[in-house]
């Protein structure tokens, strides 16, 4: 059986990875200080949304199993 939770955290790495990832080569790449501080800025946003989706899915999968574990008690 594999454990749900260790695919979530998972799949979280990967998108924290690969927004790091892209944070990184922003940074290096050759672009002004304005254009830089708004592709970050943008991309801060696209990371801050991936984040709250997944604290979503992840409250969502807790939630069942607590009711799957209730109904299967009582």
């Amino acid at each position: 059986m594999v454990d749900e939770h260790s695919g979530t955290v998972f799949v979280s790495g990967f998108f924290l990875g690969a927004a790091m990832g892209a944070m990184i080569a922003l940074v290096l790449a050759p672009t002004s200080g304005k254009r830089l501080r708004r592709d970050l800025a943008r991309e801060s946003r696209k990371v801050a949304h991936r984040a709250a989706e997944t604290a979503e899915r992840i409250r969502d999968t807790g939630s069942d199993a607590f009711e799957q574990a209730r109904e299967a008690v009582g």
